[in-house]
């Protein structure tokens, strides 16, 4: 496929989703998996677009910056749900 001048932005989500739906996940595991693989892609697609509206390609050092904005926000998240968690058992 990484020859494949026809794949395009979608053929390259549907292989990886294909790869988490037929891998070695437990049902469980893959429930948790798929959301957060949909939310990293959104992440991708969103840095892609933020980065290439100057008409020209997003660089890999753009994207790595936009996925350590993505992570740490999560995190951040994360975090809040844990102290409001042990502050209010």
């Amino acid at each position: 496929m990484a020859g494949n001048p026809d794949i395009n932005l979608f053929g390259w989500k549907q292989l990886a989703k294909w790869s988490i739906q037929h891998s070695c996940l437990s049902e469980k595991e893959l429930h948790r998996m798929l959301p957060e693989w949909e939310r990293r892609w959104q992440d991708f697609i969103d840095a892609v677009a933020e980065y290439s509206s100057s008409g020209t390609l997003a660089t890999t050092e753009q994207l790595e910056k936009a996925r350590e904005k993505a992570e740490k926000s999560r995190l951040e998240k994360l975090r809040e749900a844990i102290n409001k968690r042990t502050a209010n058992p």
